[in-house]
């Protein structure tokens, strides 16, 4: 109630899109609200750090004042903005269906790049060769799917892999609760402790 004024209403529920689209600008300090509102043709202000700092498609308040930085006219042009929305639609994860994910899926991925450092022994790059597998050395040995081309160091790495994999499908929270990578850890509030 303390910020609302003639100028400005607070509301605590209702649809965004149809508050987006009537709407002049939307302003925060920093949520997924601001990526929703990009489908909409208002200017973005945020004024904290976020994951559009470095799109050019918000307006950057966190050093200037509002009233230094208002412009009148559409801030980043609708080509832009669906640029960045189907950047992160392409990364986006469905985690209900991790699960049922097969192994190539997994590694494909865009958006599970990071919980790929969890599944250690793998490197992940584009080929157009496809690599010469030796049947009997199989410790360098690459492996070629999808134009997606896995060195393992060895047949160790790959079963150390199968095991996370298995424990992410087992036990979800125990695997995030046991990353090492703060980012990854925070997933485990998305399961039921076991």
């Amino acid at each position: 109630d303390e910020f609302e004024s003639d100028n400005v209403q607070v509301t605590q529920d209702g649809n965004l899109s149809e508050l987006f689209s009537s709407a002049c600008a939307v302003c925060s300090i920093n949520s997924s609200a601001l990526i929703e509102a990009l489908k909409y043709d208002v200017n973005i202000y945020q004024f904290g750090n976020g994951l559009l700092n470095n799109k050019d498609v918000v307006i950057d308040c966190r050093k200037d004042n509002l009233k230094d930085v208002w412009v009148d006219h559409l801030h980043a042009n609708r080509t832009t903005r669906n640029a960045v929305l189907n950047a992160f639609k392409s990364r986006q994860v469905d985690v209900s269906k991790i699960m049922d994910m097969e192994d190539i899926d997994i590694l494909e991925h865009e958006g599970l790049a990071p919980l790929l450092d969890e599944f250690n022994g793998f490197t992940k790059h584009k080929s157009k060769e496809v690599p010469k597998a030796k049947k009997v050395d199989r410790v360098n040995e690459a492996i070629k799917t999808n134009n997606i081309v896995l060195e393992k160091k060895s047949i160790n790495e790959f079963s150390q892999f199968k095991k996370k994999k298995n424990k992410l499908k087992r036990n979800p929270y125990s695997f995030f609760e046991d990353s090492k990578i703060p980012l990854i850890k925070g997933f485990k509030v998305l399961f039921k402790k076991k």
